[in-house]
């Protein structure tokens, strides 16, 4: 490992189109240094061409092509070839703010803090920012819910990943299950406000192409955050809690009724008084009440 250098970690499968842009968007970082480490899955396009020339030209680029395995198996393939003392995270239709190594970095250095991600402006079919709960407390708070730090902004102290590494066989939101190990580890998280990438919203993005299966494996995180925090369900109290969480119903199974919507209190009760007090209740709460409150609309309109 070596100190102060960055690596940033991309796993690439038929990203011939964007990752040219992406990468060039990494090439623009200031004030940092760095290495980049892409991780060819078994691409059947041009991608493996394009990077091939870039690191033919950036010697601090290397290229490491396999058959294709999922991202999970290739984060934890590329894990391998990173020496920085930072490993930051991206994917490769995603740009990077050109101080965004610098401003996560000096972060880490600087607190008590192992993750550390950051909003992001959205682009491509839709516009905004996305803005993740910022503080430690509120981020395992909201992981009662979902994921809550948006997996290509994550930067990440090298050491995390000496016992822990991404779950092979989570083979979509590999991030939320990240997470929570993570979290369950004593690791300690932070979200920066400011927008550090501009995430890119596509027909092939996995949040609409593959959605239900990312659900399901969702709710294996969720489950696991639940059980590990000392939350005991019933089967069908935890059906009922992903759906709330998710808004999707799966496996033939029914809707949320008005009925469930007040059982469900009892999941929250459970948590809420749990006695551990390594997450923000109040936080907890107020999320808590804006999913009842979604569900209730969605009940309103059948």
């Amino acid at each position: 490992m070596k100190a102060n250098l960055i690596s940033v970690l991309m796993c690439a499968y038929n990203d011939a189109n964007t990752i040219s842009a992406t990468i060039d968007s990494v090439l623009k970082q200031i004030d940092v240094s760095f290495e980049l480490i892409i991780v060819d899955d078994g691409s059947t396009d041009d991608t493996h061409d394009i990077i091939t020339k870039y690191a033919k030209r950036y010697e601090f680029i290397k290229v490491y092509r396999k058959e294709n395995s999922g991202l999970a198996d290739s984060l934890n393939y590329g894990l391998n070839f990173c020496h920085g003392e930072y490993i930051a995270r991206l994917d490769a239709d995603d740009l990077c703010h050109p101080e965004r190594l610098k401003f996560q970095s000096d972060y880490l250095k600087k607190n008590d803090v192992q993750i550390v991600g950051s909003s992001v402006t959205l682009f491509g079919e839709a516009n905004g920012k996305l803005t993740p709960p910022i503080f430690d407390k509120d981020i395992k708070a909201k992981l009662f819910f979902e994921p809550a730090l948006i997996h290509p902004t994550v930067m990440l102290c090298n050491t995390v990943f000496e016992d822990i590494r991404y779950t092979k066989d989570i083979l979509l939101a590999q991030d939320y299950y990240l997470w929570v190990n993570l979290t369950l580890a004593g690791f300690q998280f932070h979200n920066l406000k400011k927008s550090l990438l501009s995430y890119r919203l596509s027909n092939t993005n996995v949040t609409h192409s593959r959605r239900l299966e990312q659900v399901k494996f969702g709710n294996i995180s969720r489950s696991l955050y639940l059980r590990e925090m000392g939350v005991h369900l019933t089967t069908e109290q935890e059906r009922t809690y992903h759906v709330l969480c998710t808004g999707f119903v799966i496996d033939k199974g029914r809707d949320l009724s008005w009925i469930d919507l007040l059982k469900v209190f009892r999941v929250y009760f459970k948590i809420l008084f749990l006695p551990k007090r390594s997450f923000n209740k109040l936080f907890f709460t107020k999320c808590f009440i804006r999913k009842v409150l979604a569900r209730g609309r969605s009940l309103c309109l059948k």
